[in-house]
């Protein structure tokens, strides 16, 4: 079982990585931000490249918080705590691990912290 778990986390890690090198080659934000610095009269061309980047760090920041995941999980497969619920030490369920490998919290503990998060933005 560990060794499936293994390779799918694996599997995934290997995709992330893919799809993060894949981003940084489709145009570096280098690039983009250059664009953004060069005086235009063209306001419509600035708003798009500024919005084009933004899309581009988005995807960019999902993918590295994806592989971080990932790779947590990984090393708690390793230290035997796979499973593990890192907030409160209960095991997670194993129909939400089929779900989503690298989750490193049971659902109780998500939605806590899912609430609190939405608190937070709403100034609660």
């Amino acid at each position: 079982m560990s060794e499936d778990i293994r390779r799918k986390l694996e599997k995934q890690r290997q995709q992330l990585i893919k799809e993060l090198e894949q981003n940084e080659a489709s145009g570096p934000r280098v690039e983009i931000a250059a664009e953004l610095r060069e005086p235009r009269s063209d306001r419509a061309v600035d708003a798009a490249t500024a919005v084009e980047l933004e899309h581009k760090l988005a995807v960019e920041d999902n993918l590295r918080a994806q592989l971080k995941m990932v790779e947590h999980a990984l090393s708690k497969l390793e230290a035997g705590t796979y499973g593990v619920c890192d907030l409160c030490g209960q095991p997670i369920s194993p129909e939400r691990l089929e779900a989503l490998p690298y989750a490193n919290l049971c659902i109780k503990c998500k939605a806590s912290q899912a609430k609190d998060a939405k608190g937070k933005r709403l100034g609660k």
